[in-house]
């Protein structure tokens, strides 16, 4: 199994989510959806300093903060399975640097961010994550759970 981190970006001064699109299918209508941050990591990595790490390098911010949000996922892919866990990053500013030139990023609310990003699972859970992480609290207490 490989595994991998999801973060959200949250624009706490503009209450906006960052959504990344690549601009090489932005015409193709099958694939209009945008992305938000993931990357491939070894199993000790989920951490919040990897998390951090990664924000910097894809886009070139600090987060004043990180959340772990005791979520996530496991899928298979084109017959590789992995495990994804989520993240919810806070940062002030919107002056991004994106590493790769055929991406373009946008800062939406969270009625068209919940709209645009290509997720396959229940969006209007998804909502509520969201909801709760902006205000500093986690949907899935993991005491709740028996964890």
């Amino acid at each position: 199994m490989k595994n991998k981190i999801l973060i959200f970006i949250y624009n706490k001064k503009k209450d906006k989510f960052l959504l990344i699109f690549d601009t090489k299918y932005l015409n193709s209508p099958s694939n209009k959806k945008g992305i938000t941050i993931t990357q491939m990591i070894n199993e000790k990595e989920y951490t919040i300093a990897r998390v951090i790490a990664e924000i910097k390098y894809q886009i070139g911010l600090t987060p004043d903060e990180v959340l772990s949000l005791n979520w996530g996922s496991v899928y298979n892919l084109k017959g590789e399975e992995f495990k994804e866990m989520n993240y919810f990053a806070y940062v002030n500013s919107d002056k991004i640097k994106l590493k790769e030139g055929n991406l373009k990023a946008q800062w939406l609310n969270i009625n068209n961010f919940i709209k645009q990003i290509s997720w396959n699972d229940n969006k209007e859970l998804l909502r509520q994550v969201l909801t709760k992480a902006i205000n500093k609290e986690i949907y899935f207490d993991k005491k709740e759970r028996g964890e």
